[in-house]
C-alpha cells in the first residue's frame, strides 16, 4: 500500500470553465484527496503538448529564437519550439521537432537526441513538453513561419549560452530548463 501522497485525487465532477482548445481549455474540478479532504474548486489548465529543440550547429553554435511574447509583454530568447498533434509520443513529437527547426530557423540536423518528457506546472497542467537534442545542424533553408510569428534566429557559443544561463538572463522556464538539459547531454558527450 503506498504512502498517502503517492495516491491519486479522485475526481468527483468536472466542468469546463473556459475551452479555447488547442490553445488553452481551463476546467473546474471537485476533488477528493486520499485522506478525504474535498476542494470543490481545483482547476485544471490544459495547454497544448509541444515539442523543444536544443540545437547545435556543426561549429559548436547554439540557435536561439527571439520574438515579442504577449505574456512579459517584451522579445524573449527561447529555443525553438511548436505545438505537436496527437498521438503524444516521442516519435510524433520528433517528427514535429524537426518542423519547427526548419520552419523557425531555417536550419536542419543530421543527429537527434531524445532528452524526455517534461510538464511545465505539474499542478495545474499547463502543458507538456517533449525536449530533444539536436546536433550538426546547418543552415539549409530560409525561414517559413508564416505571417503569425515574427522570429528572430540567434547563433550563441556554448560559453555564453552557459553564462547568461547561470545569470538567469532566459525568462521563459521551459527555455531555461532544456538549456540546462543540453548541456548536460553535452557534456556526458564529451566525457564518453
Amino acid at each position: 500500500m503506498s504512502e498517502l501522497y503517492q495516491r491519486p485525487w479522485e475526481v468527483l465532477s468536472s466542468q469546463s470553465e473556459l475551452d479555447a482548445s488547442p490553445w488553452v481549455h481551463v476546467t473546474r474540478e471537485h476533488v477528493r484527496l486520499p485522506n478525504g479532504v474535498e476542494m470543490d474548486d481545483w482547476y485544471r489548465i490544459d495547454l497544448a503538448v509541444f515539442s523543444i529543440v536544443f540545437t547545435v550547429t556543426t561549429d559548436g553554435m547554439v540557435v536561439l529564437t527571439e520574438q515579442y511574447r504577449h505574456g512579459p509583454g517584451r522579445a524573449v530568447f527561447e529555443l525553438p519550439a511548436g505545438d505537436i498533434g496527437e498521438p503524444y509520443t516521442p516519435v510524433n513529437a520528433l517528427e514535429h521537432a524537426k518542423r519547427e527547426l526548419r520552419e523557425e530557423t531555417g536550419y536542419t540536423a543530421p543527429n537527434w537526441q531524445y532528452m524526455g518528457r517534461f510538464f511545465i506546472d505539474s499542478n495545474r497542467g499547463c502543458g507538456e513538453a517533449f525536449a530533444f537534442l539536436a546536433t550538426n545542424a546547418e543552415k539549409t533553408h530560409d525561414q517559413d513561419t508564416g505571417e503569425a510569428e515574427l522570429i528572430g534566429v540567434h547563433l550563441m557559443t556554448l560559453d555564453e549560452l552557459r553564462e547568461r544561463w547561470l545569470n538567469a538572463e532566459f525568462d521563459y522556464i521551459g527555455a531555461t530548463a532544456i538549456i540546462g538539459l543540453g548541456l548536460a547531454h553535452l557534456e556526458r558527450l564529451h566525457d564518453r
